[in-house]
């Protein structure tokens, strides 16, 4: 078997959040990265990814700071591929809350029975930072980042991949942007829960 390990993407700046750092956020008693964290209890090894360590030493998790600074998600992924030892990472955004075990599991039985960029589909919809990326992708991802095309759709284009489509009312790919769409997750858990 291959080895993959966990990776968080963190994110930039989080202006429509308010500056409030995603992984911190709380939902139902626990934080989001604290969520992702149980989703990824297969791996014996978890990163982050990130901007710059000092906001995020309280997660407890080794850091791979981003080689290149403010071109989104794929200088995470292309900072994390080139740091980690290991062979993959399945790679997650910081702010999908109803990510879970099942789903993982499932994400990373696909890739081993059929190894190469694996990918969660939600809705019919492709969902590029949720995912196992093998680290012989590198060249590809660095040669976009080269041509200073940061898209993740347009990295896409470039690469075979496999998908694993979400079970049905499965919320594992929702995730949370601005502060308006994290007080309606807040609100719904409580309502629920009353």
């Amino acid at each position: 078997m291959q080895s993959i390990a966990g990776c968080i993407l963190t994110g930039g700046k989080n202006r429509r959040m308010e500056g409030n750092k995603k992984l911190f956020l709380s939902y139902n008693g626990e934080a989001f990265f604290q969520r992702i964290l149980r989703a990824f209890a297969p791996f014996e090894q978890v990163y982050l990814s990130v901007d710059e360590k000092a906001p995020y030493e309280g997660a407890n998790l080794p850091m791979i700071v981003d080689r290149y600074q403010a071109i989104g998600a794929m200088g995470g992924i292309y900072s994390a591929l080139r740091e980690c030892t290991e062979e993959a990472l399945f790679f997650v955004a910081c702010d999908m809350p109803h990510i879970d075990a099942e789903t993982v599991q499932r994400v990373i039985e696909a890739y081993h029975s059929n190894p190469g960029l694996t990918l969660v589909e939600a809705d019919g919809r492709i969902q590029p930072l949720f995912g196992i990326y093998p680290k012989v992708l590198l060249p590809v991802v660095e040669r976009q980042i080269q041509l200073k095309n940061y898209r993740m759709r347009s990295l896409l284009e470039q690469i075979p991949y496999n998908t694993v489509s979400l079970t049905a009312g499965s919320h594992a790919a929702d995730n949370i942007n601005t502060v308006e769409e994290y007080k309606e997750l807040v609100s719904r858990f409580e309502t629920k829960n009353n």
